[in-house]
């Protein structure tokens, strides 16, 4: 497919969002436990490239990416059950490969504006789980206004579709 063939292979090249692949790879690089921004949060209109956005920086920066589409999780026993414990050190010790350093494991969670779906408890699952976890956590949505309870604990970082003009040079 054209799109596929044409897509950007580094965050530099992604029309009208290097400026948020810049301070994604900066906060995640940065992370640590103590800091009140705990998760990332991404929220744009479907396509504008959230996912590629991640995906991109996470594999510049060499990280070990525990992927999880929270739509398919809608409610917090199964959240809990799924997800909290791979946010903890002891499950997710830091591995190594010979000749390099180790991998900084990072969770992403994708459609979380999906959970508002399900179960009530979900979203304030998330946030349990933000706020407990020893490695980064970035969500990423499509409709911010589900999940504003969520933003507060997050680097809030919203992509907007590139101008046409941008896009065709």
């Amino acid at each position: 497919m054209w799109v596929n063939k044409h897509a950007p292979s580094q965050s530099n090249h992604i029309v009208g969002g290097v400026q948020t692949a810049v301070t994604l790879s900066n906060w995640v690089r940065t992370w640590s436990r103590d800091q009140p921004k705990k998760a990332a949060l991404l929220s744009g209109q479907p396509g504008v490239g959230k996912t590629l956005t991640v995906s991109l920086v996470l594999k510049e920066l060499g990280c070990d990416i525990i992927e999880l589409n929270a739509s398919d999780v809608r409610n917090k026993q199964t959240l809990n059950n799924t997800v909290r414990e791979s946010t903890k050190t002891g499950m997710l010790a830091f591995i190594m490969k010979k000749d390099k350093p180790p991998l900084k494991r990072v969770l992403v969670m994708d459609e979380i504006d999906g959970m508002s779906t399900g179960d009530m408890g979900g979203l304030a699952e998330v946030i349990s789980i933000i706020k407990d976890s020893d490695i980064p956590v970035i969500c990423m949505c499509n409709d911010r206004q589900k999940v504003t309870s969520i933003v507060k604990y997050c680097l809030d970082l919203k992509i907007q579709r590139p101008m046409k003009l941008s896009i065709i040079k």
